[in-house]
């Protein structure tokens, strides 16, 4: 969409293409081809010139990019912030889930801290 002077004019871009019978895929070579891609956009970014390191979070984005990251053989480190005494830690489970990938994993714990609160 252009906004113009008040006026707007909204067109299309792109389009998909009309799916037919051979643009079809099965869901085996859908989820083959769909690793392949995210194993290459990780390993695309493993090229640097300083040590990398991931954050590790028990969500599915980025357990798929440890996973990679595994399957890679990518000497890397997860970290993990912790927040102790807190129901939405998720320290352990990126824990376990670092563990079962074979990935070097540190939690780094936050502080406590107290509410203070002023009454002037």
């Amino acid at each position: 969409m252009e906004w113009r002077d008040g006026k707007t004019d909204a067109r299309s871009y792109w389009s998909p293409p009309e799916a037919g019978a051979a643009g079809r895929v099965r869901f085996e070579e859908a989820v083959e081809k769909t690793e392949a891609l995210l194993l290459e956009a990780v390993r695309l970014r493993l090229q640097a010139d300083v040590p990398i390191r991931r954050t590790a979070q028990r969500g599915i984005d980025s357990t798929l990019i440890c996973w990679a990251l595994s399957k890679l053989n990518a000497n890397i480190k997860a970290f993990t912030v912790g927040t102790p005494g807190d129901p939405s830690d998720e320290s352990a489970q990126a824990s376990r889930t670092a563990a079962q990938l074979g990935l070097t994993h540190e939690i780094v714990a936050l502080p406590k801290i107290k509410a203070t609160f002023s009454t002037s």
